[in-house]
């Protein structure tokens, strides 16, 4: 019986350590929303001219040009945006992964105490020393 509660404490604490590079957000229910949302989705690229095509004039490359700075301009708002929203949603996470840990460290300790107890009374019994019978 005493072997058992020592495998089966020491099987739990095996399945709390788990290292925090293994850990995965949370699924489900747990997911963390997200508190910045961009409303600024990326444009579809714009159809800019082939400079190397000989039929393509000056003011075709001009166009090009404004269209694909209008066009740079959308993506870097957008993609300022997502930045932001990821770095704020990583925070969010390595705060649940902290408390996570703290939580597990917090079960270790029990652990660890229940092993020692569990220990100390198996090395009682192999002594022989009496203990009280309930």
């Amino acid at each position: 019986m005493n072997r058992l509660l020592m495998s089966a404490t020491l099987a739990l604490a095996a399945l709390a350590a788990v290292p925090a590079s293994a850990q995965s957000a949370p699924q489900a229910d747990g997911i963390i929303a997200p508190t910045v949302r961009c409303e600024t989705a990326i444009p579809p690229r714009p159809n800019l001219p082939d400079g190397a095509n000989t039929s393509v004039r000056l003011r075709d490359m001009q166009a090009g040009d404004a269209a694909f700075q209008a066009y740079q301009a959308q993506v870097n708002a957008a993609i300022s945006c997502q930045r932001m929203a990821v770095q704020t949603e990583n925070e969010a996470l390595n705060a649940e992964l902290d408390a996570f840990n703290a939580r597990t460290q917090a079960f270790n300790a029990v652990g660890q105490r229940w092993r020692a107890s569990v220990e100390t009374f198996n090395a009682r019994q192999q002594a022989g020393r009496p203990t009280p019978r309930n």
